[in-house]
């Protein structure tokens, strides 16, 4: 099964998610709408999708069975036997236009935290494969619920085709002409990382930055021409 887009976007496209919930505490999908600071999460994702012309459609929402609660925490991420493959394998089954989201209480991999994961980039349209899907972390949820909507924006943005702009050692990025980039050089600090805030002006404030941006969270023209050519949207 294929779906091929004949014609380019004139406007915008629309975006259906499925918001999986795994063992988070306070969480489940019949509260999922009433609770301040994930809608509060939300919001954040969805005003940077929709600045770059990717409207979400419709949200659902669905409890995950508790015979799964070792995947509240996920801890391995390598083929579909991992405990990040086994969860985005439980999206469903055939091709559906829709996004499926694991919400967990964290992502650790051998003391390395990260605060979401893309089953790929860019992510398949079928359901049910070790890649079909996105897991993200809500440790973020009750301090600073903006900074886990980026965090989902910026899966999706993967899920959707897009690269780190920079990676964090400087020595690599995507293949856009129109996305900064910030070199080694940069690194002032000489920790072997650069940070969004040594990258002011050069990515540091791009969705799609390797950590989280310094101030505001830009996507540039082509990171959108990219998204909304995704067959995932409509």
């Amino acid at each position: 099964t294929a779906i091929h887009k004949t014609v380019a976007p004139s406007g915008d496209v629309s975006i259906a998610l499925t918001f999986h919930l795994v063992g988070v505490p306070g969480l489940d999908a019949a509260g999922a709408e009433e609770h301040g600071n994930f809608q509060d999460a939300i919001n954040e994702m969805d005003a940077i999708l929709s600045g770059a012309g990717v409207l979400i459609a419709d949200i659902a929402y669905e409890d995950v069975d508790d015979s799964v609660d070792e995947l509240t925490i996920i801890e391995s991420e390598d083929g579909p036997g991992s405990e990040l493959g086994r969860l985005l394998a439980m999206s469903g089954n055939g091709v559906e236009r829709r996004l499926h989201l694991f919400l967990v209480q964290g992502i650790d991999y051998g003391g390395m935290e990260v605060v979401g994961q893309a089953g790929s980039s860019p992510g398949p349209i079928i359901q049910g494969t070790s890649h079909s899907g996105i897991a993200v972390s809500t440790v973020d949820l009750d301090g600073t619920p903006a900074l886990m909507g980026l965090a989902t924006a910026h899966e999706i943005g993967h899920y959707l085709g897009l690269y780190h702009t920079t990676e964090k050692a400087g020595d690599g990025w995507d293949p856009l002409d129109d996305t900064p980039f910030c070199g080694p050089e940069n690194d002032a600090n000489a920790d072997g990382y650069v940070a969004a805030s040594e990258c002011s002006g050069l990515g540091g404030d791009n969705v799609m930055f390797w950590s989280p941006p310094s101030g505001s969270s830009d996507l540039t023209a082509n990171q959108e021409y990219v998204m909304v050519r995704n067959p995932l949207p409509y």
